[in-house]
């Protein structure tokens, strides 16, 4: 069905692209015919009746302006139509598990965060790359600020999840906003801080005199013009006092040039996200979410995508000025330059509070855009059901979004303490249940659907917190052993402080000799019990199973087997119940080669 949807898009904007290829190129024959014929009409007429010179050159002029006008939008319209092919081709891409034309997010990247290291959330091939379709920084940013924290408040969840739900429904309009995002922006992070550095800066010519100066030297042209049309002044006097005023003015605005250079690029990247701002207005929404997003930009009975618009004409205006002849003429009739920077300094009184609302509504719509494609990428997947009890996480048939056939297992912890203890061969899939379990929540809290076709499923809301893949650092001088201690100390101080945890352990305490790995981890998990923690251990330390015990009803014994027949080494990835049976290490140093010792003390 996504497929489908896809290559119909596709199918469409081809055709509309032929459309307006052709557009663009009579328009852009119109342009060349009115730039030949107005200079050469005016050549014809030279010495004749003023005034019709005067409109001819008058008329030609604005009916290239308005061809440029008109060209300039169907340029765009070709742009976003070749941004939606790309989108659409790229979603194609993905549906097989070709990720590869999107960010992967891994400046994200953090070894000392509580579970994103350790389940791959950033990085190539990670979480992060599957979910992303968003083509702004602010969009970036904000879904790598959810995944790195996912909701804890029922409220907020249920909330995001109808947004999500709402915007999956809406492909054309999700790819609408993308392709507006994706053309002409080229912003970073830099020019947001000099956005933000532009907004809290002073006025440098917002002030009576130099607002009067414009108004002043506009009144002096027209009642020249007046004078020379009626024959009163020549043409020498006028032209003379028009160069004069002119060059004055242009000699004033290198100031505005220099405010211009440093800030244009940044006031540019906000110009852009007009289009977003304007797409974020004239939809009507349902979900509260995306009512409370869209009610932010349209605030004081006024939109924020045209009064983006309002500071966009000023800057085009600067951009224009840039020919020097133009600034020549320009300044020569109005004192365009000083206009123009009065106007943008009007315009940051007015405004500059409301540019950190407008642009987080932005990434917050890229970010729910983002959740939403996965919603209907994958239809069978299913909303975590937010539990109020203790029902940590209960789901069937799960699975990993990364893995291509992924053998589904279920997960039960519903109620606290408890605890699960999986023991298994290597490469059972101990490791890899971890995972999935943990990114499958992480999911359920951010508000995107979990990998499961499981209606009844359960999600508690907790914090979540890992140790899976502990690195030693030889730049701190922390060995292994030291590394993984600080991050079971930052559990226990967290339980210690009250919150909700869900921890995952894989092979704790693996940095030291067998008998105090053994002893460790037993105290360890107690520990845990005691303070009322939920979790899963995976481990090949069997004498972790005895716990079950000691804690008959907080902790569950499951295993993954590696099943040997005919001197072949067979896995099912299927969770079992009980304590693994089955160790596969010695049986796989046989097969490579290496001679294996049965009597220790021999």
């Amino acid at each position: 069905m996504s497929a489908e949807k896809y290559q119909s898009i596709i199918a469409q904007q081809k055709a509309d692209l032929k459309r307006i290829s052709l557009r663009i190129y009579g328009l852009g024959l119109t342009k060349l015919v009115v730039f030949v014929l107005t200079p050469l009409a005016v050549y014809q007429l030279w010495g004749g009746n003023s005034i019709l010179i005067f409109a001819v050159a008058c008329v030609g002029i604005a009916v290239f302006l308005l061809l440029s006008k008109w060209q300039d939008r169907f340029l765009y319209k070709e742009d976003i139509c070749k941004a939606l092919i790309k989108i659409n081709n790229d979603e194609i891409a993905s549906l097989g598990g070709d990720f590869s034309a999107f960010a992967d997010g891994k400046q994200y990247t953090d070894s000392s965060h509580p579970f994103t290291f350790d389940i791959d959330v950033f990085g190539a091939g990670s979480l992060f790359q599957m979910l992303n379709r968003t083509a702004t920084q602010l969009g970036s940013n904000t879904l790598a600020e959810w995944l790195k924290n996912p909701l804890t408040d029922k409220g907020e969840i249920e909330a995001r999840q109808k947004a999500v739900d709402e915007l999956s429904k809406k492909v054309e309009w999700r790819q609408s906003f993308a392709a507006a995002a994706t053309v002409g922006n080229k912003n970073n992070i830099e020019d947001l801080e000099m956005l933000g550095q532009w907004a809290k800066s002073g006025d440098v010519f917002n002030k009576p005199i130099l607002r009067l100066l414009p108004k002043i030297v506009i009144g002096l042209n027209i009642v020249m013009a007046i004078l020379f049309v009626t024959g009163l002044i020549k043409a020498d006097f006028y032209i003379s006092l028009f160069f004069v005023i002119a060059v004055a003015a242009t000699m004033m605005s290198g100031k505005i040039r220099k405010i211009q250079i440093g800030y244009n690029k940044s006031l540019s990247t906000l110009s852009t996200y007009s289009k977003l701002l304007s797409l974020i207005e004239s939809q009507e929404w349902e979900s509260t979410l995306l009512r409370d997003i869209q009610a932010s930009v349209c605030s004081n009975g006024g939109k924020a995508s045209e009064s983006i618009r309002a500071l966009d004409k000023v800057l085009h205006k600067l951009d224009s000025n840039s020919n020097i002849m133009v600034l020549l003429v320009l300044n020569g009739l109005s004192l365009s330059d000083l206009r123009c920077a009065v106007s943008m300094e009007r315009w940051k009184h007015e405004y500059a509070e409301s540019i950190p609302t407008w642009l987080k509504a932005i990434g917050a719509v890229e970010a729910l855009a983002s959740l939403a494609n996965f919603r209907f990428n994958n239809p069978d997947y299913v909303f975590a059901n937010i539990a109020e009890d203790d029902s940590l996480i209960k789901a069937e048939s799960l699975v990993h979004p990364l893995m291509p056939n992924a053998v589904p297992n279920s997960i039960d912890i519903s109620k606290k303490p408890y605890f699960l203890v999986v023991t298994g061969a290597n490469m059972a899939g101990k490791s890899t249940y971890l995972r999935t379990v943990a990114t499958n929540y992480v999911l359920g809290c951010i508000g995107a659907p979990m990998c499961t076709t499981d209606g009844n499923n359960r999600l508690h809301p907790a914090t979540l917190f890992t140790s899976l893949r502990t690195n030693d650092s030889l730049r701190s001088g922390e060995s292994y052993f030291f590394a993984e201690l600080k991050r079971l100390k930052m559990i226990i101080d967290r339980l210690n402080n009250g919150e909700r945890m869900f921890v995952m352990l894989d092979e704790i305490l693996r940095g030291t000799n067998s008998h105090d790995k053994q002893q460790g981890s037993y105290s360890f998990v107690k520990q845990l019990i005691q303070m009322q923690a939920n979790g899963i251990i995976a481990t090949h330390d069997l004498a972790l199973a005895r716990l079950k015990s000691v804690f008959p009803e907080s902790i569950s014994n499951l295993c993954f087997e590696a099943d040997i027949c005919n001197d072949e080494l067979t896995f099912s990835y299927k969770i079992r119940e009980g304590v693994a049976q089955n160790m596969n290490a010695c049986f796989l140093m046989k097969k490579m080669g290496i001679n294996i010792v049965n009597d220790l003390e021999n």
